[in-house]
């Protein structure tokens, strides 16, 4: 995946992220990739992995971060994302995005472009 770019997409709820996402990731020519969409895939597919995760989700819990950098890199290494990805919802915390940097170095990876979306609070209510 050498010379690709890689997309992180932040903002609060309901700022936007997923329409700009659809828009960036259009103007990129890259694939915008969303953790919710991944899960919501596996979990209506019946998977095991969709199993899983709906009884973690059924019980209150969150998906644990082991569990999110092994879907998020699985979906990496997919034939379209060999140009590049806009990952809507990841990372969420400091040891996902460690691992993200590690996984980014590791593949010969550029660090990523962060976009922040920032929308008053006024607004967003």
């Amino acid at each position: 995946m050498g010379g690709v770019v890689v997309v992180l997409l932040f903002g609060p709820p309901g700022c936007g992220k997923g329409t700009q996402a659809v828009l960036v990731a259009r103007q990129l020519g890259i694939p915008a990739v969303s953790t919710g969409d991944i899960f919501r895939a596996h979990i209506k597919g019946g998977t095991p992995l969709g199993r899983q995760v709906s009884a973690i989700m059924a019980s209150g819990g969150l998906v644990g971060d082991d569990l999110v950098n092994q879907v998020v890199t699985g979906r990496l290494t997919e034939p379209d994302c060999g140009g590049g990805v806009l990952l809507d919802g990841y990372p969420r915390t400091v040891p996902q995005a460690e691992y993200l940097d590690q996984y980014l170095a590791g593949h010969g990876i550029s660090s990523p472009l962060v976009l922040h979306l920032d929308v008053p609070a006024s607004v967003l209510v």
